[in-house]
């Protein structure tokens, strides 16, 4: 006799809706540099099943180049660090724990340091294998510094207190490069800056993904209160991304950050970006008007810096800015090359500040 089969389950009703757990944001990771070696975090115990559970906090989007509108991650607290060296610690479990020393040629956070700035990311969400270039390292690179420009260019300089405003550019999301530091463009000019100012403050508000309006929203205030007598204001390139940029507002939230530090006594640097349409992650379809919404906040933003005085830094019209090499694998952002280039640029423009007729 056959023995019939047990009926199938029904299967779950489609207009059911179901309940998916949200999973916890991760741990913020230590960022070390390529000269220091990758440290593992010990696995936190499994939580006691009768303690009530904590609200999680929901995890911030790591989506380059999309308007958010959560709360901009809250700032950790890291010195600018020696030349091509940084290193960032994360919260320790016990408040009360001793923090453990620093390893040899790196500076850890502390909460009495003098310098502020996000949790860093990559492009590509974290950390991953250097990508090589044409042959070209940095030590090399004729569009880089030459071994002790920097303290040429910047010797004398009056700044004591530094602030960031801005997006993933100001941020730094740059994709490593094979021979390239990987400290990131603002950070560099804050090493630079603090080799000749040792006690130079250093803060950077900047969030990936923002868009102006947003940096207006919840940088300014900060940034104005922590004093400085430099600031860099970057911000547009995610306004311009989408066909929906509108140039003229932009133009009026540029204006009131910019002036606005400057009637709190500080200099204030600009940027005209490297031209993301150039680089080869962008679909071929997407690129003409791109290019034209870039050169149009581009030369806006020169517009507004020769208008209201302020440092500007073009990098749009860059004999590298077609180079495939300044750009990361996603398409967004740019690689550790350009903010070398970048960092270069801006010491040679600060320094045309300090001597005009240099």
């Amino acid at each position: 006799m056959t023995t019939p089969n047990p009926p199938k389950p029904a299967a779950a009703d489609s207009c059911t809706p179901r309940t998916t757990t949200a999973a916890a944001p991760s741990t913020p990771r230590t960022t070390p540099m390529a000269t220091s070696p990758h440290t593992s975090q010990p696995t936190p115990a499994a939580a006691d099943p009768s303690t009530p559970p904590t609200a999680t906090a929901a995890a911030n989007s790591s989506t380059p180049w999309t308007t958010t509108t959560a709360t901009p991650e809250t700032p950790q607290i890291t010195p600018a660090s020696e030349p091509h060296t940084t290193q960032t610690t994360p919260a320790a479990a016990d408040p009360g724990a001793p923090t453990p020393p620093a390893a040899a040629g790196t500076i850890q956070t502390t909460p009495a340091a003098t310098a502020l700035r996000p949790t860093r990311r990559s492009a590509a969400g974290g950390r991953g294998t250097p990508r090589t270039t044409v042959g070209v390292v940095e030590a090399t690179d004729p569009f880089c510094l030459r071994p002790g420009e920097s303290a040429e260019l910047l010797a004398g300089h009056p700044w004591r207190r530094f602030v960031v405003l801005g997006d993933s550019v100001a941020e730094g999301l740059c994709e490593p490069v094979d021979g390239y530091s990987e400290l990131q463009w603002t950070d560099r000019i804050a090493t630079e800056l603090r080799a000749i100012q040792p006690d130079l403050a250093y803060l950077n508000l900047g969030v990936s993904g923002l868009r102006t309006r947003e940096i207006l929203a919840s940088q300014l205030e900060p940034a104005v209160a922590f004093g400085p007598d430099l600031a860099l204001v970057v911000g547009g390139g995610n306004d311009a991304f989408p066909a929906t940029y509108d140039p003229d507002r932009v133009d009026r939230e540029l204006t009131t950050m910019i002036t606005t530090l400057q009637n709190a006594g500080a200099d204030v640097i600009t940027l005209g970006m490297f031209d993301i349409s150039y680089s080869p992650a962008i679909p071929t379809w997407l690129r003409p008007g791109l290019r034209q919404r870039m050169r149009t906040l581009s030369d806006r933003t020169a517009t507004l810096a020769t208008k209201l005085g302020t440092i500007h830094i073009h990098l749009t019209d860059h004999p590298l800015s077609t180079d495939p090499t300044l750009y990361s694998s996603d398409g967004r952002h740019g690689t550790a090359r350009s903010d070398a280039v970048a960092t270069t640029e801006t010491l040679r423009t600060l320094t045309r500040h300090l001597r005009p007729a240099s």
